[in-house]
């Protein structure tokens, strides 16, 4: 709702969705829109969805596979000659496979690895507990300081 100034009033609505044949499962839906001096065309709204594990990575699962089986991807990361040490909690393979994988998803930039960072599709997929912190893929990425380290 809008004031004569322009502004929003602060105000969350519960939807509730039924069942049909694009969702036959339906769905509760939080909808909260926070008030600032904004316009009505410019507030943020935030949504939760009520199921678990849900993740806007789906095709995520055909890329790792088609990676991991018919590119060997994993194996070719893995003999790299470069290592990390051996208390480390990932290898430079899980490191750079999980780099790719993001990359391959429009997440160009480490600083935006936080967006899948707790991803349960992705950390099945990736075989691992959980996904690799940025500053350890910069770590990763440092590594291949110089010629030596980037030639085939």
């Amino acid at each position: 709702m809008a004031t004569d100034k322009g502004k929003v009033t602060s105000h969350g609505e519960f939807l509730t969705g039924t069942a049909s044949q694009e969702h036959p499962e339906g769905g509760t839906f939080l909808v909260s829109i926070y008030s600032t001096q904004a316009t009505t065309n410019s507030c943020r709204i935030s949504n939760k969805l009520d199921k678990d594990g849900l993740t806007s990575f789906g095709g995520a699962a055909l890329l790792i596979d088609c990676f991991r089986e018919h590119l060997n991807v994993r194996q070719l990361l893995d003999s790299l000659p470069i290592e990390k040490a051996p208390w480390a909690t990932y290898t430079l393979g899980d490191d750079l496979e999980t780099r790719l994988v993001a990359y391959a998803l429009g997440i160009e930039r480490i600083e935006h690895m936080d967006v899948i960072e707790h991803d349960p599709l992705l950390r099945i997929k990736l075989d691992l507990d959980k996904l690799p912190h940025k500053t350890s893929l910069y770590r990763a990425l440092d590594r291949f300081s110089g010629p030596e380290h980037v030639t085939c």
